[in-house]
């Protein structure tokens, strides 16, 4: 990621004449570890949800051993189906998601140097500095 710079601006003679630190991205718009952390706190919940699905199917099927048949399909078939497409439709719920992560590095990354640029500019604009360098 890219980082936040400070710019000292120096006159003719090498003297130090100001300090421009640029904003934060980080702090001002995006923390991109806060992103992932709250997409890996989904991912754990989804997860969690689809272990408690699976156990909820294996109950009803315990509980329909007889099996009641519909059209050639018993009622275990049926469960096992839906349990299937409820944690299908889980793991497709994840895709939406995807590239979120790399989505937030890339607004921050853009914001970052848009401050860092801001900062140099307004460093580089003070009355009589010559020299601009950032630390």
């Amino acid at each position: 990621m890219v980082e936040m710079k400070t710019y000292k601006g120096y006159d003719k003679d090498g003297k130090q004449v100001c300090i421009v630190q640029a904003k934060n991205a980080t702090v001002v718009d995006i923390d991109p570890a806060e992103v992932q952390e709250a997409l890996d706190n989904l991912n754990k919940v989804m997860e969690a949800a689809q272990e408690d699905l699976k156990e909820q199917a294996k109950t009803l099927q315990a509980k329909a051993a007889e099996a009641i048949s519909v059209k050639g399909d018993s009622y275990e078939t049926k469960i096992n189906n839906i349990t299937t497409d409820m944690c299908t439709g889980a793991s497709n719920l994840s895709t939406n998601y995807e590239g979120l992560y790399d989505k937030a590095v890339k607004y921050h990354d853009d914001k970052q140097i848009e401050y860092n640029a801001n900062a140099r500019s307004t460093c580089k604009h003070q009355t009589g500095v010559v020299t601009v360098k950032s630390s």
